[in-house]
């Protein structure tokens, strides 16, 4: 078997090692990769990836992928997909996949990953589908907020203080009337 002819490999829910890993590096033909539930696999094992350079889809849900050995990635300079599914990928991680400027798909779902870091992935990858979408803000129609005439807090014993925009309105127990000048139209 010559080390171009595998294209695809798929080891899921085996214990691939960073041992293990450096037998992949050879498979220079190779185009997907799934190593998914490979809980073992670290930074050290992505590294010898970073030799697959027909490498376009790779799998590493239920992985402990996240971190620095996200950085390994930016050497697979086809990947097109990957699929981060159930990783502790958070936030912090984000500088990592915006180097990631060939994606088509990045799947994060069931990760740390906030709605901000995902709406930031959006914006920095257009020409990628990003999973899960962050959620749109929901707005206020100007029907809605022109009918807010009151608050009313819960007991009287609720302290709350009222802001539009920038300008505090006004802070009271009980209930606070907005008088038409204040209200956000």
């Amino acid at each position: 078997l010559q080390s171009d002819a595998l294209h695809t490999i798929h080891i899921e829910h085996y214990e691939m090692t960073d041992k293990t890993m450096f037998h992949l590096a050879f498979m220079t033909g190779l185009a997907d990769l799934s190593l998914q539930g490979s809980k073992q696999l670290t930074g050290v094992g992505l590294a010898h990836l970073g030799s697959l350079k027909n490498l376009q889809s790779l799998n590493l849900t239920d992985t402990r992928i996240s971190g620095p050995s996200l950085a390994h990635l930016t050497e697979i300079s086809r990947l097109k997909r990957l699929f981060l599914n159930r990783t502790p990928v958070t936030d912090h991680d984000i500088r990592y996949l915006l180097t990631l400027g060939s994606l088509e798909r990045l799947e994060l779902n069931g990760t740390g990953m906030s709605e901000g870091a995902l709406r930031d992935l959006h914006a920095a990858l257009p020409e990628c589908d990003i999973y899960p979408k962050p959620r749109k803000a929901r707005q206020k129609k100007s029907s809605e907020i022109q009918q807010s005439r009151a608050i009313v807090f819960p007991d009287d014993k609720s302290l709350g203080t009222l802001w539009v925009g920038q300008r505090q309105i006004g802070s009271a127990r009980g209930r606070v009337n907005v008088s038409e000048e204040d209200q956000v139209r």
